[in-house]
């Protein structure tokens, strides 16, 4: 940018808005918003309470664990030896 030129024109989110298009959620916002609810309802209901979350799971034990966030692999190991000797 030039001496003297003004910036560009953003909007809060850091992004130029092009003419002619809709925000992403446009009209469906109430039933998007609903579908997220009803998904983070039955997440709870599970034990989920963040994202990511991955479930470990034996089906011969039918034991399961659980990692929440961002994990190295070497903790992924560890679940599941964890399940697997539960």
């Amino acid at each position: 940018m030039g001496v003297g030129r003004e910036p560009p024109r953003v909007h809060p989110l850091g992004l130029r808005r092009r003419r002619g298009r809709h925000p992403c959620l446009g009209d469906r916002r109430s039933e998007l918003e609903a579908e997220i609810e009803t998904d983070a309802e039955r997440a709870s209901e599970f034990g989920v309470w963040g994202t990511p979350t991955f479930v470990v799971f034996d089906p011969e034990s039918e034991s399961t664990g659980s990692l929440v966030g961002a994990q190295p692999v070497e903790r992924f190991d560890n679940a599941i030896e964890r399940v697997s000797e539960a």
